[in-house]
């Protein structure tokens, strides 16, 4: 167990937050527990930004994704979430059951004209999880949160940019980042 414990302050918050982030491996599980305090009411959007590829391809197109959501949050022309939800049947943001990520974002979206691609609020519903696999590797990768959505970010802007852990250019849809 590792548990960091934060004190902000001067940070341009309205008040104090203490945060408690604790990490725990158990078996195959990593668990992240995000906690904040603040010391006055205030919007807090703690979130986990790790980047995943299950395989040693240089995309995650191959990979199968499944999101127990119907619904997203529309974006505006800022990429800011909006109060209107789009049903994801039939849509390139449909993966209500696994589904190949390239086959289905192939699809194309209005809302790509915005973020290029995926880059959007699911909705969560009962079993609030998100699930990866890798068909060739056959690792999976399954997120389950107390939240109730998930933000799925396929790299959309990474364009060789910066270079990668094994010293290679980053390239768009090079992985996924799942931020419940």
């Amino acid at each position: 167990i590792k548990s960091v414990d934060y004190d902000q302050t001067n940070s341009g918050y309205s008040g104090q937050v203490k945060y408690i982030i604790t990490l725990k491996l158990v078996a195959n599980t990593l668990i992240l527990n995000h906690k904040a305090y603040p010391t006055q009411k205030m919007p807090i959007n703690m979130v986990n930004h790790m980047y995943f590829n299950l395989s040693q391809e240089e995309t995650i197109l191959d990979h199968v994704l499944e999101i127990d959501s119907s619904n997203i949050l529309a974006l505006d022309e800022n990429m800011c979430p909006t109060p209107n939800r789009l049903p994801v049947v039939n849509t390139a943001f449909d993966f209500r059951t696994a589904h190949n990520i390239g086959q289905r974002i192939r699809k194309g979206h209005p809302q790509f004209e915005i973020t290029r691609n995926v880059d959007h609020y699911y909705v969560l519903e009962d079993k609030k999880t998100v699930t990866l696999f890798d068909t060739k590797t056959r690792q999976a990768l399954n997120i389950t949160t107390t939240g109730d959505c998930a933000v799925i970010y396929l790299a959309n802007y990474f364009d060789e940019k910066f270079v990668n852990e094994t010293g290679k250019k980053a390239r768009n849809q090079s992985a996924i980042a799942v931020e419940p």
